[in-house]
C-alpha cells in the first residue's frame, strides 16, 4: 500500500508565500512582513554565494554587474508605476523618483517612492560585500565557521550602531546573510520532520509576537531604526533548520515560475495598496483587489518585462563565459 504523496514545497513556493507574508502585513494588524525580509536576506545569502562559488561569473566585475542586472529593471518598472500613481491620485508623489531607481543608500536616504525598495538597497550592499566575505572565509581556512560567527556579530553591532546614527546597512542583518552562507558552505539539510517542526514553531512564535506584542516592546525591540527588530531576527532563527531543508528540495518549472513571480510581486504590491486604499477606502473589497491586481500585473510584468530582461542577461553572461574560454 502506497503512502499518500506529501505535499510539495519547493524553493520558488517559499520565496512566493514570503511575498505573500509582506502583502499581509501591508493590509492587516498582522505584522509580518519584516520577518518574511529576513528570511529572503538568508535565502539571498544561501543562493548568491552559491552563484558566486561555482564560478558562473567571470570574475569579481561580471558577477557585481550580473546581480545590479538582476535587480535594476525592475525597480525601475515599479519606480515609475508607483510614481505615476501616486501623480495620478494626489498630484504629487511620495518620494524621489531618481533617488529610488538609482537605489543605492536609500534605506538610509528614506525617500522611497516605491515604499519597499530600502531591502533591495540591503541586498546590493551584501553582493558589494561578497567578494570580500568570500576572501575572509578563504583565508580563514578551518576555521570558516567560527569567522564568519564572529564577523556577523561583529557587523550586527557595528550595523546597530550605524543604525541609531541614521544609516541603515547589510552590517545589521548580517546574521541573515551569515546563515545563508552558512547552509551553502556547510551543505546541512535537516530531515523533513525536524523542518517542519522549526516553521512551525517559527510561525507560532512569529504570530504571537507580531499579534500580541505591545507597542513599547515592539519599540525597544527596533532599537529606535527603521525597518529593523531584534526580536524578529531572534524568531527568524527558528526557521532556519526549515530553510536549509527547503532549498534542498527539487525545483521543477513550475516552481521555479512562482519564484520568479515572488520578486515583482514584491516590488508591484504596495504602490497599488496606496492606489486603491485612495480610491476605495481601507476596506476588506480594497484587500481583495490589491491582491488580485497585484498577482495579474505581476504576472504580466514577469512575462513581458522580467523574463525577456533575464534571458539577455543571461545571454550575455554565458556570451563573455564562451569568450573568456
Amino acid at each position: 500500500m502506497s503512502s499518500a504523496p506529501r505535499l510539495a514545497l519547493g524553493p520558488g513556493a517559499v520565496r512566493l508565500i514570503l511575498a505573500l507574508m509582506v502583502f499581509v502585513s501591508h493590509v492587516s494588524v498582522w505584522k509580518i512582513g519584516t520577518a518574511a525580509v529576513v528570511l529572503f536576506l538568508m535565502l539571498s545569502g544561501y543562493w548568491v554565494s552559491r552563484i558566486y562559488l561555482q564560478g558562473k561569473y567571470d570574475g569579481v566585475g561580471q558577477y557585481l554587474a550580473g546581480r545590479v542586472l538582476r535587480l535594476w529593471p525592475l525597480v525601475i518598472v515599479a519606480a515609475l508605476m508607483a510614481w505615476g500613481i501616486q501623480m495620478a491620485v494626489r498630484g504629487y508623489p511620495m518620494g524621489n523618483l531618481a533617488s529610488t531607481i538609482f537605489f543605492l543608500g536609500i534605506a538610509s536616504r528614506g525617500d522611497d517612492v516605491v515604499g519597499t525598495v530600502w531591502s533591495l538597497d540591503i541586498e546590493l550592499q551584501f553582493y558589494l560585500l561578497l567578494p570580500l566575505v568570500m576572501a575572509g572565509l578563504a583565508a580563514a581556512g578551518r576555521r570558516w565557521r567560527l569567522a564568519l560567527a564572529l564577523g556577523a556579530i561583529l557587523a550586527l553591532l557595528a550595523g546597530i550602531w550605524l543604525g541609531r546614527a541614521g544609516w541603515l546597512t547589510a552590517l545589521i542583518f548580517a546574521p541573515a546573510f551569515a546563515t545563508g552562507i552558512w547552509m551553502e558552505r556547510s551543505q546541512w539539510a535537516p530531515r523533513r520532520g525536524p523542518a517542519m517542526l522549526s516553521l512551525g514553531a517559527f510561525l507560532v512564535a512569529l504570530g504571537l509576537y507580531a499579534r500580541l506584542a505591545p507597542p513599547d516592546v515592539e519599540a525597544l525591540m527596533a532599537l529606535g531604526i527603521d525597518h529593523f527588530s531584534l526580536a524578529t531576527l531572534l524568531v527568524a532563527v527558528l526557521a532556519v533548520p526549515f530553510v536549509a531543508w527547503n532549498v534542498h528540495q527539487p525545483s521543477g518549472p513550475g516552481d521555479r515560475w512562482l519564484g520568479d513571480l515572488s520578486y515583482p510581486f514584491y516590488l508591484l504590491h504596495f504602490p497599488l495598496i496606496w492606489g486603491l486604499t485612495q480610491l476605495m477606502g481601507d476596506t476588506g473589497l480594497m484587500k481583495i483587489v490589491a491582491l488580485a491586481v497585484s498577482l495579474a500585473l505581476t504576472v504580466a510584468v514577469n512575462l513581458w518585462i522580467d523574463r525577456p530582461i533575464e534571458a539577455w542577461r543571461r545571454r550575455r553572461l554565458q556570451a563573455r563565459r564562451a569568450g573568456a574560454a
